[in-house]
């Protein structure tokens, strides 16, 4: 590739992620306004809020393109860009896609600043942030061990979910919530969530690897 091309990639590259970074911020800002104006207590809510998988992934996302802006064209790079890293996130935000889609848009409909803050963190910052990983993740050859790391986050949060819902009597979603769901149910959800990493992982580093060697041949 010339060195004009080079450029050219680099600078469209950029724009794209810091529209990408606008709009995330913006979902937080405005998910955080929703807090504050909604009423009731706020500090009930916040907590609430920032326990959703769906807040999680997207402050990951935002926050990756965010240090990927900052840092771009210096030789030190905190571990977090870290390309392992990158492609737990991409799988998390996938996750995010997918469950919402097909499970929780069919009963979910909401409406003014919700509808945005609903639409940028189900839709468009995932499915922006995987069209960035398709285009830009192979120049690092991941290794399938990775599969394995990257079940920590999710095996972790339902812990945290499980635990907090049992004090709290919140859960945030359907599949969790042991205040309408058996045990049964619940371990059966939590084994299909596995899977579903699992298979995402294995889609992604194998995606991976063969563009890796395609670029390297």
């Amino acid at each position: 590739m010339s060195t004009k091309n080079s450029n050219l990639k680099s600078t469209s590259i950029t724009i794209y992620r810091f529209i990408l970074c606008v709009v995330g911020w913006s979902f937080i800002f405005v998910r955080f306004l929703l807090i504050i104006t909604g009423g009731g207590n706020v500090i009930e809510s916040f907590s609430n809020s920032v326990s959703y998988y769906t807040f999680q992934s997207n402050l990951m996302v935002v926050l990756w393109l965010t240090l990927a802006l900052f840092y771009k064209n210096r030789d030190s790079r905190p571990k977090f860009l870290a390309s392992p890293v990158r492609g737990a996130i991409t799988l998390y935000i996938t996750i995010t896609l997918i469950v919402f889609a097909t499970v929780i848009a069919p009963y979910y409909h909401p409406t003014g600043l919700a509808l945005y803050t609903n639409y940028v963190s189900h839709y468009f910052l995932p499915i922006a942030f995987i069209i960035d990983w398709l285009f830009t993740e192979m120049e690092f050859e991941y290794e399938w061990k990775y599969i394995i790391y990257w079940l920590i986050y999710p095996l972790f949060y339902s812990i945290y979910t499980l635990i907090r819902g049992y004090f709290t009597g919140f859960y945030p979603y359907p599949f969790f919530d042991l205040n309408s769901i058996s045990i049964l149910r619940l371990i059966i959800n939590i084994i299909i969530l596995v899977i579903l990493n699992l298979l995402l992982g294995f889609i992604y580093i194998y995606v991976n690897r063969k563009g890796y060697k395609k670029k390297n041949l």
